[in-house]
C-alpha cells in the first residue's frame, strides 16, 4: 500500500489518495489529503527503513532535501512547510466546492489544503526520528540528507520554546505537550546521527535539548490529571501523551509514564478507541461531548496498544490492537478514524498513511 501511494516522478507520500471523505456523517469536517505531509511521510518510510526497505526512504530524503528554503539571517523561519504537493510544489490553497454532492452528502467538497501555512513544527521531529532510523538500519546517508537533519536541529535549538499548531493542527498556536517532545526527539536524533556519521554536532544543541527536556518535565505534567497534559497550563489530556514513551522520552517503567497511559485509557477511550482529546477542553474546538463531533482517530488506539506492550500489559496490548482492527474496512485498508458509535465503522480520508504506519508498528511490537 505505501508503494501504492508513492508518486514514482518525485518520491513524495501522498497521505491518502482522498478528499472530503468525512470525520463525521453528517458533517463540515471534510478535508482534502492527496499531498504529501512531512510528517506523515516520515512515518511511513520510518517503518520501511525498520524492514530493510532503504530505496524508498533514500527517495523521499532526496524529495525533502529538495524543498528546503535558502537559509537566511531570519533564524525563526522555518525550514519546511507542514506539506507539499506530491510534485513538489508549495502552494496547496484550498477551494470549497458546494456545489458538488459530497459523500453521503456531506459538504463542502474541498480541494487542496491551507495547512502548508501553518507554524507546525513537531512534524520535523518525526523527520529527524527517520533519518536517524535510516542510518541506524544501514542507509547511507548523503550530504544533502545531513543538510536536512542540520536545518532541522538548528531551526529547533533556536526555537523549541515558541508555540505551534500542533500534530493535530489546532488554532489558535499554544504549547503543545507533543510538540516540545517532538523537538527533543529531533535534537536527539540529530545528536545521535552526528556520532554515528562522523559529522558536527554544535554544543547548541545537547545544550537545548537539555532545556526541552527539563521544560517538558516542568510544565507538562499535570499533578490534577495525573498525566502529561494537552498543551502548558491546561490539565486536558491528549492521545500525542503516548508519544511520550514510544519515542522514548522518557522510559516505559517511568511512574509518570504509566499514569499518563492509564489516564489517556481511561478519559480518551470510548467503546475500545482513543480519540485524540476532548473537544470541550480544546482550543479552538467546539462544545461537544467526545465522540459526537468526530471519530476517534485510529493512530491513537495504535498508540495506546504499543504503549501497554512496553508497559509490560501484552493483554491490554492486544485488546486495544483489536478494537484498532475492528475498524478496518472490507480492503483491509484503515481510514483516518473509526466511529465509537457504530463499531466497525470508518471516518476520513482512507487509506491514510498515518494510521497504516502507526498499524504496522503497534502489530510488530505486539506480534
Amino acid at each position: 500500500m505505501v508503494h501504492l501511494c508513492t508518486y514514482a516522478p518525485t518520491g513524495a507520500l501522498v497521505a491518502a489518495p482522498t478528499t472530503s471523505l468525512p470525520e463525521r456523517v453528517p458533517g463540515t469536517y471534510n478535508y482534502d489529503y492527496r499531498y504529501c505531509w512531512i510528517r506523515d511521510g516520515s512515518l511511513t518510510v520510518s517503518l520501511l527503513a525498520q524492514l530493510g526497505d532503504a530505496r524508498p526512504v533514500s527517495r523521499f530524503l532526496d524529495f525533502v532535501a529538495a524543498r528546503l528554503r535558502p537559509e537566511t539571517d531570519d533564524k525563526s523561519k522555518l525550514p519546511l512547510q507542514v506539506l507539499y504537493r506530491i510534485d513538489g510544489g508549495a502552494k496547496t490553497s484550498k477551494d470549497e466546492r458546494s456545489d458538488i454532492s459530497g459523500y453521503r452528502d456531506c459538504q463542502p467538497v474541498q480541494m487542496g489544503n491551507a495547512v502548508y501555512q501553518m507554524h507546525e513544527i513537531d512534524g520535523f521531529g518525526f523527520l529527524a526520528d527517520c533519518i536517524h532510523g535510516f542510518v541506524e538500519a544501514g542507509g547511507a546517508l548523503e550530504d544533502r540528507h545531513w543538510e536536512v537533519m542540520r536545518r532541522l536541529a538548528d531551526f529547533i535549538a533556536q526555537n523549541w520554546a515558541e508555540k505551534d499548531a500542533g500534530t493535530w493542527e489546532l488554532m489558535p498556536s499554544q504549547d503543545f505537550t507533543a510538540t516540545k517532545v517532538m523537538n527533543w526527539v529531533a535534537l536527539d536524533r540529530a545528536i545521535a546521527v552526528a556520532e554515528r556519521t562522523g559529522r558536527q554536532a554544535p554544543a547548541r544543541w545537547a545544550q537545548s535539548r537539555d532545556r526541552v527536556r527539563a521544560d517538558v518535565l516542568e510544565h507538562g505534567w499535570s499533578e490534577k490529571a495525573g498525566a502529561f497534559r494537552q498543551r502548558y497550563g491546561s490539565d486536558a489530556l491528549d492521545g500525542t501523551a503516548l508519544l511520550i514513551p514510544l519515542m522514548g522520552f522518557l522510559p516505559p517503567d517511568d511512574p509518570k509514564v504509566r499514569a499518563t497511559v492509564e489516564r489517556v485509557e481511561k478519559v480518551l477511550k470510548l467503546n475500545g478507541l482513543v480519540h485524540r482529546f476532548v473537544p470541550e477542553e480544546t482550543p479552538g474546538r467546539p462544545d461537544q461531548p467526545m465522540g459526537d463531533r468526530e471519530g476517534a482517530f485510529l493512530m491513537c488506539t495504535m498508540w495506546l496498544a504499543e504503549a501497554w506492550q512496553m508497559l509490560g500489559e501484552p493483554e491490554k496490548a492486544k485488546r486495544a490492537l483489536e478494537h484498532a482492527e475492528a475498524c478496518r474496512g472490507t480492503n483491509r485498508l484503515f481510514s483516518e478514524a473509526g466511529d465509537a458509535r457504530q463499531s466497525p465503522s470508518l471516518l476520513g480520508n482512507m487509506p491514510l498513511l498515518f494510521t497504516e504506519a502507526a498499524y504496522a508498528r503497534a502489530a510488530m511490537a505486539v506480534g
